[in-house]
């Protein structure tokens, strides 16, 4: 059942071709879908502060960047309920860190009785209610911009030389040269020239010019 809803999205080609973590069992795939989720939501909360005490908030926008890569890749990996799981993991960690620690210190400061910066007040609450906001309307999204198309397969050397006929090391037959010798065809031994001239090559169906049967140089010795 897990399987049917991970893989609603028709991605055409060999599957084989797709990256390495859409190649993998369903399971596999949730696993690395809640590990990004995790990774995403500490490096957002690490960053999420820069630039807030000057009210430019470069930082936000970085975090808010790499969850939403994070967020596309899950559902791109497992379908709709990839971003499930995706946030369950995201969240957990990003409330869990905004929690105070043991020495009354937290990594998501809310709340300040001083005048301070508009975004060094908000920059907590905008990180903590924006990265569900953020990964809730990925999942409205239509299903076509989550698909990840395979890479074109490609043949290797041996394939182009079976395709072209060259993998027995053998070239292919030269056209026929005109004015070749034939020793002994001609009457009584002798030696015929083939003067027949080969038909320009725009003109492939209209046939050679016939001079006469041949040219005799003589006998044959």
């Amino acid at each position: 059942m897990l399987e049917r809803m991970t893989d609603m999205t028709n991605r055409p080609g060999n599957r084989s071709l797709l990256p390495w973590s859409h190649r993998q069992h369903i399971v596999v795939r949730v696993l690395i879908t809640m590990l990004a989720g995790a990774a995403s939501g500490v490096v957002g909360t690490l960053a999420h502060r820069m630039g807030a005490e000057y009210n430019i908030p470069y930082g936000l926008a970085l975090a808010f960047l790499i969850l939403g890569i994070s967020t596309w890749c899950a559902r791109a990996r497992c379908n709709a309920i990839g971003i499930g799981f995706h946030l369950i993991a995201s969240s957990g960690v990003v409330w869990g860190m905004a929690m105070y620690g043991p020495g009354g210190d937290a990594m998501i400061p809310i709340g300040f009785s001083a005048p301070m910066p508009f975004f060094v007040q908000n920059a907590g609450s905008i990180w903590l209610y924006g990265e569900i906001l953020l990964q809730v309307v990925m999942l409205f999204l239509p299903a076509r911009w989550f698909v990840v198309p395979p890479r074109e397969e490609r043949l290797d050397d041996g394939d182009v030389d079976a395709a072209y006929g060259g993998g027995n090391g053998e070239s292919a037959s030269p056209a026929s040269v005109s004015g070749a010798v034939a020793p002994g065809d001609g009457p009584d031994g002798s030696t015929q020239v083939d003067d027949r001239r080969e038909a320009p090559s725009g003109d492939t169906d209209s046939p050679a010019p016939d001079d006469g049967a041949g040219i005799f140089l003589g006998p044959g010795r």
